[in-house]
C-alpha cells in the first residue's frame, strides 16, 4: 500500500486494512519498527531498523509481527482496527508533523546529509518538549493530585519546558524508569578524526556514563540523550562572536556530516522512543 503526502509517498510492506493510510500514527509505528519504504524528491528507500528495540536491530519480522510485536512490548491490548478509528482525528495535526520530520530525517541521512539530518531530529525534539507534560496529565484520573505533582515539580529550579519535560521523564512519567539508565555507546574510532571528534564531545557536555579516550568512545545513559542533542544544537549551531560561549568552531569538526552520522543513530533512538510511548500512552 502506498500513502501519499505532499512532498512524499510511504510504501507500507504487505496488506493494510483500510484506514492504514490515514492515521498518522500508524504510519509512525511502521516507520519507527523499520516495515516502511520512504520516497522523497526521486530518492526511494526502505527503512529498516528497528528503533521500537533501544538496541536498534534490522528489522527481520514480517510487518505484520512486527506490528504485533510492538503493540505487545508497549503494552497495547487493542486491536489493529481499534487503533485505526481511534487515531485518524487525536492530535492529527501533532502527528502529521512528526511524521514529515522523520520522513526528512530519514532521506537526509539516506544521502549522506547528517548535518541536515540532525537538524530534524531537534525538530522532534521540540515539537515533544511540550507535549509529554499534556499527556501526563491527560491520562491521570485524579486531577487535584495531577495539580500537586506538577505544582512540586516546578518547585525546583526552572528551566522552561525542557526543565519541565525532563524531569516528568526522569520521574518515569512516561516511562519506566529502569529503561532511562539503558545506555548508548558512541564510538568515533573508525574515523580519521576520531581524535578530534572526541575532544569536541568530551569539551561540550560532561554527562556521559563513561569515557574512553584511547577508543575514542563514550557511553550515555537514555535520561541524558535529550541534553546531549540539546547541547550540541546550542553549541554547533550558535556562533556568534563574543557571547561567552564555547560554540563548536569551524576548525574543531572538519567534516560535520561525518561527525553527525555517528551520533545521530543514538539521538533518534531516543527520541523514537519517547514518540512510540507517547503513541501507546494514548492507545492504552
Amino acid at each position: 500500500m502506498a500513502v501519499n503526502h505532499p512532498g512524499f509517498s510511504i510504501s507500507l510492506l504487505g496488506s493494510e486494512p483500510q484506514g492504514a493510510d490515514r492515521s498518522f500514527q500508524y504510519l509512525l509505528i511502521r516507520i519507527l519498527t523499520g516495515t516502511a519504504k520512504i520516497h522523497k524528491g526521486g530518492t526511494s528507500f526502505k527503512q529498516d531498523i528497528d528503533y521500537s528495540e533501544i538496541s536498534m536491530p534490522t528489522q527481520a519480522l514480517s510487518p505484520k509481527k512486527a506490528v504485533n510485536k510492538f503493540l505487545a512490548d508497549f503494552g497495547i491490548n487493542k486491536t489493529l482496527k481499534h487503533i485505526l478509528t481511534h487515531t485518524v482525528l487525536i492530535n492529527r495535526t501533532f502527528f502529521k508533523d512528526i511524521t514529515y520530520e522523520y520522513v526528512n530525517y530519514f532521506t537526509q541521512r539516506h544521502k549522506g546529509c547528517d548535518t541536515a539530518a540532525f537538524v530534524f531530529l531537534y525538530r522532534i525534539l521540540e515539537r515533544v518538549l511540550y507535549s509529554v507534560p499534556l499527556i501526563y496529565t491527560t491520562t491521570q484520573t485524579d486531577y487535584y493530585n495531577t495539580f500537586k505533582d506538577l505544582k512540586d515539580i516546578l518547585k525546583e529550579e526552572k528551566d522552561g519546558e525542557f526543565g519541565l519535560y525532563n524531569k516528568l521523564i526522569d520521574q518515569g512519567r512516561l516511562i519506566d524508569r529502569a529503561k532511562l539508565d539503558v545506555t548508548y555507546q558512541i564510538d568515533f574510532s573508525s574515523s580519521n578524526d576520531s581524535a578530534s571528534f572526541f575532544k569536541v564531545t568530551n569539551g561540550k557536555f560532561k554527562h556521559f556514563d563513561s569515557i574512553d579516550q584511547a577508543n575514542a568512545e563514550f557511553t550515555i545513559k537514555f535520561k541524558h540523550v535529550s541534553g546531549l542533542l540539546r547541547t550540541l544544537r546550542n553549541r554547533f549551531f550558535h556562533t556568534r562572536t563574543g557571547d561567552g560561549q564555547l560554540n563548536i568552531k569551524p576548525d574543531d569538526i572538519l567534516d560535520p556530516d561525518e561527525y553527525f552520522s555517528y551520533v545521530n543513530p543514538v539521538l533518534c533512538s531516543y527520541l523514537s522512543q519517547i514518540v512510540l510511548h507517547i503513541i501507546s500512552h494514548k492507545l492504552k
